[in-house]
């Protein structure tokens, strides 16, 4: 792997462990306090998927149209893709917790 597509991955999951962290806390914050760590965390792996994303398809259309996000599009496969491991890990925690 070369060396700029290391940094990129790892300054997408860095940027990614960062919103997971804030939405964790928004979501601690705004919950009650008898809710399960599991929910929450559950709770919290649906929302960062989601924003993960919606940004990732956001970068296409932002860079189309404006020039100072060009730098900005390598990004967007390493956000999609962590986006869809969140996704996949949440649906798994969904199937593993419900009860049959």
């Amino acid at each position: 792997m070369p060396k700029h597509v290391a940094q990129v991955s790892l300054r997408t999951w860095i940027f990614t462990i960062l919103i997971s962290v804030m939405v964790y806390g928004y979501n601690a914050f705004t919950q009650s306090a008898d809710i399960q760590t599991a929910r929450l965390l559950n709770h919290t792996l649906a929302d960062v998927s989601i924003l993960l994303i919606g940004l990732s398809f956001a970068l296409s259309g932002i860079c189309y149209f404006w020039n100072f996000a060009d730098t900005l599009i390598i990004y967007r496969n390493d956000l999609g893709l962590n986006g869809f491991y969140l996704a996949l890990t949440h649906t798994i925690m969904v199937l593993i917790r419900r009860p049959v």
